[in-house]
C-alpha cells in the first residue's frame, strides 16, 4: 500500500497546511530510541525544526519521499499555519495495550472530553489527539504512575506551538474523523485531576558520563533542531553529570551548568518569565522538569523560599522579549547548593568575551543554509561566519534592487568578524569567495570583489571600472593593517570614504592634471565589507576617532571562538558553479512586505528595549532589515512571525557582542587606557555591591595593566598617563593580607561608588 493511501484518514485540515517533515528511529547515547525529525528528501542527513517553516513541506511531497513503517514516517510541526489555524496536538503516552488493542481505563475520559479526531502512534502504545482550541495555561506535561499503562513512560503533553509530532493515519475505532474545536479548560482540569489520582514517582539523574564530568565550559550547545528552546530542554532533556551539570536530548542540543543548583534556579528564572510572580506555577513546573530531585519532595517551602523567589526576582530584572533568553542575559547564578544560600556569587563580567551567548544555528534558512552548508561541509568551521558572509553577499546584490516596506535601508552590511586567530574568520571567506568565483567557471558573481583598500581614491576608483554597474565588495583580512593606512599621517581618506559610502551612492572623483585633469561622478555606488579582527580592541585602534561619525554603529558584528583545526577539503567547483547559480536566479526586484503579526512581533520587542538602545535608529533598522533577509532568504516577500524571530535572536546576540567589543571610543591612546580602566572600574563596583569579597576583587596596578593588554601591546607610556590621572580621582588604596602574613597593597574603587556607609570599609589602609 502507498504512503497516501496508508495516510488517507489523515483530516483534511491537516494535509492542507504545509507543515510536514519525516522522522526517523534514532538510537540514542543512553540507549533508547528517539523519533528524530529530519527535513524531507535529505535522506535522513539534515534535521528538520520545529521553529523553521524552511524545514518544513506540503503533504503531498512528505508522503511521496518517505517510507511509511514502523522505523520512519512522517511527522506534522505545530507551528506557523497551524498557530494561526490554532491547531493543537495532544500526546497521551502509554495508555494502550500494544499486543491487544486495549486503552487503560482513565484514557477513555480523555477521549470523550476532547471528542475529536484520535490516532494511533507508531509505537502502538499512545494516542494522539488533534483538537481547535486555546490552552488555558502554559503547563504542557503532566506525569502519571506508569503502574496505571502501558511501558515506563505513562503521560500527557499537550502542545500549540515549537513542536513536532509524527502521524500514522491509523484512527482509533470508532471516533471522529475530523478535528473539532474544544474548550480545554475542563480537559485541563481532567489532566489535573488524574495526575493528582496517579502521580509520577519521584525522577532519578541519569548516570554521569565521561564527557559530562570532563566538560568544563558553561555555554549552550546547539547543533541538532529536535529542541530549540532552554526552558523546553530544561523540561524535557536527559541529566547527566554533577559538576558541570548537562542537560541534553540526545540529538545535539545541550546546556551546561556549573552544579544542579544553578540549572534549578535558571529553570525557574525562565518560569518566572512565563508566569510572573507566581510560586504555586514555578513550582508546578518544576515538579513536571527532567530537573525535579527527590530531596524537595518534602521540602517544597523550602525550594519556593531559596530557589523560586530568587527566581522571580531574577525574571523580574530580566528584559522579557518573545524568544530564548540568551546565556549572556540569565541572571548570576549561586555557586553551591541552594541549601546554601549564602554561598559565592559567580558572575561573568559582562564586559568580557565569555559574555556572549553561543550562536543560534536556527536563524540560518534558505539560500543561507545552502552557502553555510557548502563553506563549512567536511571541515569544523563553525557556521556564524559563513552565515554573515553569506547575508553579506546576498545583501549586496539585493542592493538597489529590492525595498521593503516602510524601511528605508539598503541591505549593504559592514560585516566585523571577530574572533581570535584559529576561529575560522579568514578560511570562511576564503572558501565562501571560491564559491563568488569558482575556479575554470565562465560564470560570474555580478559583485566585483576586492581583497584591500590602499587610498579612498583608490576605492573610488573601483566603481569607474568596467562593468560599472556592478556593486563592490571589500574584504579586509585584518582590520589593524586597515588603521595602519588611514592614521592622519598617511591615508586617512580610506575610513572616511568607506563611511561615506555607508550612507550614499554617490561618490565623485576628480583626476589628477597630469592625466588630462578633469571630474567624474557616480550615483550607482553601492558598497559592503567584510572586516576581520581578533577582538574589539584591534576595531577601536583601527577607527580611532570615527565613533563619533558612527562607524561603530555601521558596524554588522559576528563572534567566534577558536575550534579544534579539522580537514579543508577544497569546494568542488561543480557544486559551486551550482549554487552560484541558484545565488544569480534569484529574484532581485520588487518591494518585500511585512505581515501584521511579524510587525507586531518586531515593534512589541523593539518598545521593551532600554532607551539607550532605542535611541539608535540604526540599531533599529538592523533589526527589520534582519527579518526581510530571513524571508527573502526562504524565497518568499512577505516577512512572517517565524522570521521576526530569527531577526529578534541575531538582534539580541548582536546587543552583546557590541557592548563588549564596541563599548569605547579611541580619540588618543590615552583616553583608549582610560576607557578600559573605567570598564573595569565598573565591573569592579558590580561584584562589591553583589557582595563578593573585598580581597577577591581588589587589583595591583599591575593587574590592571595586564587587563588592558598594555605590557602585550607595549604602550606601558600610555597606560601610566591613563593611570596617573584615574587612579587618584576613582580608587583607594586597600591592604591584602596572605596566609604568610604579609600584606600587598592594592586598589578598590573608592567607597562612595559602591559602600553604604564608609564604616562598611573599617579596612581601609589608605585614601584615594
Amino acid at each position: 500500500m502507498s504512503a497516501a493511501n496508508m495516510l488517507s484518514d489523515v483530516p483534511q485540515v491537516l494535509k492542507a497546511i504545509p507543515n510536514w517533515v519525516s522522522w526517523k528511529l534514532v538510537r540514542k547515547e543512553d540507549g533508547e530510541l528517539s523519533k528524530v525529525p529530519y527535513i524531507v528528501g535529505t535522506n535522513f542527513k539534515r534535521f528538520a525544526s520545529s521553529t523553521d517553516s524552511s524545514t518544513w513541506t506540503d503533504f503531498d511531497t512528505a508522503v511521496a519521499n518517505t517510507a511509511i513503517n514502523n522505523a520512519q514516517g512522517v511527522g506534522f510541526v505545530i507551528g506557523g499555519k497551524a498557530i494561526e489555524q490554532n491547531i493543537i496536538g495532544v500526546d497521551i503516552d502509554g495508555c494502550r495495550n500494544p499486543e491487544t488493542g486495549g486503552l487503560a481505563p482513565w484514557v477513555d475520559q480523555i477521549i470523550d472530553e476532547l471528542n475529536s479526531y484520535t490516532e494511533i502512534t507508531p509505537s502502538q502504545t499512545g494516542l494522539r489527539v488533534w483538537v481547535i482550541g486555546k490552552l488555558p495555561s502554559d503547563r504542557k506535561v503532566f506525569n502519571l504512575d506508569p503502574t496505571v499503562g502501558f511501558g515506563d513512560k505513562v503521560k500527557i503533553e499537550v502542545y500549540d506551538k515549537a513542536r513536532y509530532f509524527t502521524v500514522t493515519g491509523e484512527p482509533l475505532f470508532g471516533g471522529p474523523v475530523d478535528i473539532e474545536p474544544c474548550d480545554l479548560i475542563p480537559a485541563y482540569k481532567l489532566f489535573d485531576e488524574l495526575k493528582k489520582k496517579h502521580p509520577a514517582p519521584s525522577r532519578t539523574t541519569a548516570a554521569t558520563s565521561d564527557a559530562a564530568t570532563t566538560a568544563s565550559s558553561v555555554q549552550v550547545q546547539k547543533t541538532g533542531t529536535a529542541i530549540t528552546d532552554k526552558y523546553e530542554l530544561l523540561m524535557r532533556g536527559v541529566t547527566s553529570g554533577d559538576k558541570p551539570f548537562i542537560i541534553s536530548d540526545n540529538v545535539g542540543n545541550s546546556v551546561e551548568y556549573p552544579d544542579r543548583s544553578a540549572a534549578d534556579l535558571a529553570f525557574c528564572t525562565l518560569s518566572a518569565m512565563r508566569h510572573g510572580d507566581n510560586p504555586d506555577a514555578i513550582w508546578a513546573d518544576y515538579e513536571e522538569s527532567s530537573l525535579y530531585r527527590p530531596k524537595w519532595a518534602n521540602r517544597e517551602e523550602d525550594f519556593r523560599r531559596l530557589t523560586i523567589a530568587k527566581g522571580i526576582k531574577s525574571a523580574a530584572k530580566t528584559e522579557v522579549v518573545p524568544t530564548p533568553i540568551p546565556e549572556a542575559l540569565m541572571a548570576p547564578v549561586i555557586a553551591g547548593d541552594v541549601d546554601n544560600p549564602t554561598g559565592t556569587l559567580a558572575m561573568v563580567d559582562e564586559m568580557s568575551e565569555a559574555a556572549i551567548p553561543a550562536f543560534d544555528p536556527t536563524v540560518i534558512n534558505g539560500i543561507y543554509a545552502k552557502m553555510v552548508e557548502l563553506i563549512t561541509r567536511g571541515t569544523t568551521l563553525t557556521p556564524q561566519f559563513a552565515f554573515v558572509i553569506a547575508k553579506t553577499i546576498i545583501g549586496i546584490r539585493m542592493a538597489g534592487k529590492v525595498t521593503f516596506e516602510n524601511l528605508d535601508i539598503e541591505p549593504r552590511f559592514y560585516t566585523a568578524l571577530i574572533g581570535a586567530t584559529g576561529s575560522g574568520k579568514g578560511e570562511a571567506w576564503r572558501r565562501a569567495f571560491k564559491i563568488l568565483q569558482p575556479q575554470g567557471a565562465q560564470i560570474t558573481c555580478k559583485i566585483k570583489v576586492i581583497n584591500s583598500a590602499d587610498s579612498g581614491a583608490g576605492l573610488k576608483d573601483v566603481f569607474f571600472e568596467f562593468p560599472e554597474d556592478e556593486p563592490v565588495l571589500c574584504y579586509i583580512d585584518e582590520i589593524e593593517s586597515l588603521g595602519n593606512k588611514s592614521k592622519e599621517t598617511r591615508n586617512p581618506a580610506i575610513l572616511d570614504t568607506m563611511i561615506e559610502l555607508a550612507d550614499s551612492t554617490s561618490i565623485s572623483r576628480v583626476l589628477a592634471k597630469r592625466g588630462g585633469g578633469g571630474h567624474k561622478s557616480k550615483h550607482d555606488a553601492r558598497f559592503a565589507m567584510v572586516l576581520c579582527g581578533q577582538d574589539g580592541t584591534v576595531f577601536t585602534k583601527a577607527m580611532a576617532g570615527r565613533a563619533k561619525l558612527g562607524m561603530y554603529d555601521r558596524l554588522y558584528p559576528e563572534y567566534g571562538v577558536p575550534v579544534e583545526a579539522g580537514e579543508i577539503p577544497p569546494i568542488d567547483p561543480i557544486d559551486a558553479v551550482k549554487l552560484l547559480s541558484e545565488i544569480n536566479d534569484l529574484d532581485y526586484s520588487g518591494t518585500m512586505g511585512m505581515s501584521n503579526d511579524a510587525k507586531w512581533y518586531l515593534d512589541d520587542f523593539w518598545k521593551g528595549q532600554p532607551v539607550e538602545v532605542r535611541k539608535k535608529a540604526r540599531f533599529k533598522k538592523f533589526l527589520y532589515l534582519d527579518a526581510y533577509m530571513s524571508a527573502f532568504g526562504r524565497g518568499v516577500r512577505t516577512v512572517e512571525q517565524e522570521d521576526a524571530v530569527s531577526a529578534i535572536k541575531i538582534f539580541t546576540r548582536q546587543l552583546i557582542i557590541r557592548r563588549v567589543c564596541f563599548s569605547t571610543e579611541d580619540p588618543d591612546r590615552i583616553g583608549y587606557y582610560l576607557g578600559l580602566l573605567k570598564n573595569i572600574h565598573a565591573h569592579m563596583v558590580k561584584q562589591l555591591k553583589a557582595g563578593v569579597p573585598y580581597d577577591t576583587v581588589a587589583k595591583s596596578q599591575r593587574d590592571f595593566e595586564t587587563e588592558t593588554h598594555a605590557f602585550r601591546d607595549n604602550e606601558g607610556h600610555f597606560f601610566a598617563k591613563a593611570w596617573h590621572v584615574f587612579r587618584p580621582v576613582h580608587l583607594m588604596l586597600w591592604k591584602v593580607k596572605k596566609a604568610n602574613g604579609q600584606s600587598y597593597e592594592k586598589w578598590l574603587p573608592a567607597a562612595e561608588y559602591w559602600a553604604q556607609e564608609w564604616s562598611e570599609v573599617s579596612e581601609i589602609v589608605g585614601s584615594k
